[in-house]
């Protein structure tokens, strides 16, 4: 998993555990992530239908559904889509990597938003986060 997808997890957990609205420094601030990175992976959320971004003093990111409804692969694509090249017929190493590709994303998709925050997703203030 690339950083960018594992810093959109993190923050769709923030988002998850609050339940409204919050700001990109909010959200960075509690999950660990650098604003301005975070900023990029918020916008690409949006665009992806996974946030909804309102302006104003009371306006921030929020959830576009329950986060039961929201699976890890829909998360990874929206930030970090996988290239899309093509398999040659007959290459062993190219239907392994296929393969693998295809598990990895299985094992996304059935794990969602709520799933994370329930199995206790650490928030840096925890203590519980690796030197990352």
């Amino acid at each position: 998993m690339s950083r960018t997808a594992e810093q959109a997890l993190r923050a769709l957990a923030v988002l998850a555990r609050r339940g409204d609205a919050l700001t990109t420094e909010a959200i960075a601030m509690a999950a660990g992530v650098p604003a301005g990175s975070l900023a990029k992976i918020m916008q690409a959320l949006v665009r992806a239908g996974l946030t909804t971004s309102q302006r104003g003093p009371h306006g921030g990111f929020a959830l576009t559904r329950a986060p039961h409804l929201i699976s890890c692969l829909d998360v990874v694509l929206a930030v970090d889509p996988p290239p899309r090249a093509p398999v040659p017929d007959g290459d062993a190493l190219a239907r392994l990597i296929l393969r693998a590709r295809q598990g990895q994303e299985e094992f996304y998709r059935a794990i969602s938003i709520a799933d994370l925050v329930s199995r206790g997703v650490p928030e840096p203030h925890d203590g519980q986060l690796t030197g990352r």
